[in-house]
């Protein structure tokens, strides 16, 4: 054990300290007395200054641990959030996965449809288109001129078929 003489407020005082504790004691001392010194004379009694001084320093030494405090506790609220976030994702990703996979069902099965209704479209096509190559000759003429409305029929819902095919959109 150590002892180290304090001069605080004009005052000498010994103060015991652990072995190599001095020069630290030292310093507190004079932070003690530069205290008492910048808040003046401000009562007659002594005892009362040296609370003051160390009360304000005291003070002064807990604030910027009170900030950690809030900074370590708002840090650790962050962290928890992130947390529930980064579990929150999987669920997520596998509900936007499904929601991702029954569009793309319905997309192929519309494509599908389309297909389908081309084919026939186009089927019906080839028949009529062979119909007409039978039907040739002039002395058909009159024949003729009634395919003619079923044909164009036939090739605009061809080329409804096809826009929609190309657009992607759904059948009506």
């Amino acid at each position: 054990m150590s002892e180290v003489a304090l001069s605080v407020g004009g005052r000498i005082f010994r103060v015991a300290c652990a072995a190599g504790e001095e020069d630290r004691v030292i310093r507190l001392g004079a932070l003690v007395s530069d205290k008492l010194v910048a808040l003046g004379n401000l009562s007659g009694h002594e005892a009362q200054n040296l609370l003051f001084a160390a009360l304000i320093l005291a003070d002064e030494a807990h604030q910027p641990h009170a900030a950690e405090d809030r900074d370590g506790a708002n840090a650790e609220r962050e962290m928890e959030a992130a947390r529930t976030r980064q579990s929150d994702e999987p669920a997520r990703a596998a509900s936007v996965n499904e929601a991702l996979q029954g569009e793309l069902a319905a997309a192929r099965k519309h494509a599908e449809d389309l297909s389908s209704r081309l084919a026939s479209v186009t089927s019906e096509r080839d028949e009529l288109a062979a119909h007409v190559q039978a039907l040739g000759t002039a002395d058909q003429a009159p024949q003729m001129a009634d395919l003619a409305p079923a044909l164009e029929r036939l090739a605009q819902m061809l080329e409804e078929c096809a826009d929609k095919l190309e657009s992607g959109r759904p059948n009506t």
